[in-house]
């Protein structure tokens, strides 16, 4: 997961976004972003990534953070400017359906 360039994450990431926009009351968009490894023999590192970020009409980004973390299994974002991020890097390919379908039974 690591040496997963932006490019390939980014190409998740639009395939992702386009899922969750296509739900009621939700918008998507990628951006660029950077996903933090430190800890450990990293501390404070981060590589380069793309970003799925989302807004609902109606939650806000704590309480979509909130929903996504009861999901079963647990799904985890960060929350930066009233937005809820959303980094691929750390979901394997094979579970992106998985996020998706959490956003459907969100709405």
């Amino acid at each position: 997961m690591i040496e997963l360039g932006p490019e390939e994450i980014g190409a998740r990431a639009t395939r992702l976004a386009q899922k969750i926009s296509a739900q009621p009351g939700f918008s998507a968009q990628v951006e660029d972003g950077e996903s933090v490894i430190g800890g450990g023999s990293t501390p404070g590192q981060s590589l380069p990534t793309r970003l799925v970020a989302v807004r609902h009409t109606a939650r806000s980004a704590q309480a979509l953070e909130a929903l996504l973390r009861q999901n079963s299994p647990p799904i985890m974002a960060r929350v930066e400017a009233d937005r809820l991020l959303l980094d691929l890097r750390t979901v394997f390919e094979d579970q992106d359906e998985s996020v998706a379908q959490a956003f459907a039974r969100i709405s």
